[in-house]
């Protein structure tokens, strides 16, 4: 306050130099981008390239903060149901929360009509989880071209074209060890919530891989009767496992080099 009485704002100091972070930051990027250029099924929709939840969680590695995902709730919405999650993002070394962020999966959307709850509560999780780190890393990211916002967010927007109805494709016969997704969904939506035309054995593959089988194991609890196990399914769960501290890191990436390998 001064001499008249009137509120002043607390001074607000940098924690470093604006050159040190600039450089810095376009470093973490500069690095993500030669990972991220190594996928297989990039996420590109109307030429702008979207971030998967593991992207971010790999981009937040190399700050040093991690994100951690509340339960799931069930909520209705306009009569819609589904569910909602909320995710914090936290400094690793002090577990100090420094961000968060909310997020939903409904069943009116395109791509989870009829899906069981596991389903719809764990896209809600990875939605959060991709958003909170968004929220606290997407300003950098925004300088090579990627989009600040999660491809999970971008799934059932209108400029995403759909799959064509599973009735109008054709069955074309594929080798078991081929990718496994339909050759007629268009290639945006590969790898983002692909039906599996010809699924592995995923439950015979068990014995082969201990961490593998603990993923499996925790799927395998969440399914109703009749779901089918695919590789999307079992990637999302390791993630959110990572997440909960269920697997470390290089557990994680033991799992994908698995499921990659069984294709």
């Amino acid at each position: 306050m001064n001499e008249e009485g009137i509120q002043v704002p607390a001074t607000v100091e940098l924690s470093t130099s604006p050159e040190l972070a600039t450089k810095k930051g376009i470093q973490a990027v500069t690095q993500l981008m030669k990972l991220l250029d190594q996928k297989e099924k990039p996420v590109i929709i109307n030429g702008k390239r979207h971030m998967e939840f593991d992207d971010w969680i790999i981009l937040g590695n190399f700050y040093g903060i991690d994100v951690r995902t509340g339960d799931a709730e069930p909520v209705e919405i306009f009569d819609v149901r589904g569910a909602k999650a909320k995710a914090e993002v936290i400094r690793v070394d002090d577990g100090v929360v420094i961000g968060g962020a909310e997020a939903y999966c409904l069943s009116d959307e395109r791509n989870w009509k009829g899906k069981p709850w596991f389903q719809l509560a764990s896209m809600a999780q990875t939605r959060a989880g991709s958003k909170a780190l968004a929220n606290v890393l997407r300003g950098f990211v925004a300088l090579k071209g990627i989009s600040g916002t999660p491809a999970e967010e971008m799934i059932n927007r209108n400029d995403r074209k759909p799959a064509p109805p599973k009735q109008a494709r054709k069955a074309k016969p594929q080798p078991q060890g081929k990718d496994g997704f339909d050759e007629d969904m268009p290639k945006a939506e590969k790898g983002v919530d692909a039906e599996i035309s010809n699924p592995t054995n995923w439950i015979g593959l068990r014995s082969e891989n201990e961490t593998y089988a603990k993923v499996l194991d925790k799927v395998l609890v969440e399914m109703n009767e009749g779901d089918m196990i695919t590789d999307h399914i079992l990637r999302r769960k390791a993630t959110d496992m990572m997440g909960e501290q269920e697997l470390t890191p290089q557990e994680k990436k033991e799992v994908y080099q698995f499921l990659r390998k069984n294709k």
